[in-house]
């Protein structure tokens, strides 16, 4: 009923907000407050791997940090195909993550 309807549902919506912060801060539009909030895999090790480009992930020990940006934000991003996540224009991401989180 939700996707006759096009309506997202509560995670989905979560995810939508996280997928809007990331692509703020993947085009450094965010506040230099959080410049050096996440790590792409190529900056952790200076080899070519398939996920250079891919934000790195942040260990947790608890339940309870795996509900904040720091591993939800690189989460979603990576899981976002690069057709989506390449794009220049806001309007057009968001277009395109609430088409690809309908699906």
């Amino acid at each position: 009923m939700f996707s006759k309807l096009k309506i997202l549902f509560t995670f989905q919506i979560n995810t939508l907000d996280i997928a809007k912060f990331m692509f703020r801060y993947h085009n450094n539009l965010l506040p230099p407050f959080f410049l050096d909030l996440f790590m792409t895999n190529s900056q952790v090790h200076r080899y070519d791997t398939r996920t250079a480009g891919n934000y790195r992930v942040h260990s947790c020990r608890t339940n309870i940090k795996k509900f904040t940006i720091l591993y939800q934000g690189p989460r979603v991003w990576n899981c976002l195909p690069a057709s989506i996540t390449n794009l220049s224009s806001f309007s057009t991401f968001k277009n395109k993550v609430l088409e690809f989180l309908l699906k």
